[in-house]
């Protein structure tokens, strides 16, 4: 993960009752554990935080960038949807 502007973070993140974050990684992972690491100390308990990772699966896809992205759900419409979903 670059360098990241704890104090800026905190303020984006002060307001909202969902946060998400996307990774191209998988969640189980050392960059998705390392996400949710990040927001945990940063968050309401109120706040839900929800990582939009790869699926699992994904490590067996064989495909360009765009196709494994799409097939997690990593596009525009699947992240769309799952932030509807998330926040209906």
């Amino acid at each position: 993960m670059k360098p990241i502007d704890d104090e800026a973070l905190a303020r984006a993140v002060a307001g909202p009752r969902h946060v998400f974050f996307i990774a191209e990684h998988v969640e189980a992972g050392r960059p998705g554990e390392m996400a949710a690491g990040l927001f945990s100390g940063l968050l309401a308990p109120d706040v839900a935080l929800h990582g939009l990772c790869l699926a699992p699966e994904a490590l067996k896809t064989v495909g360009g960038r765009d196709h494994i992205l799409a097939q997690s759900g990593l596009h525009a419409e699947g992240i769309a949807a799952r932030v509807r979903r998330a926040v209906a």
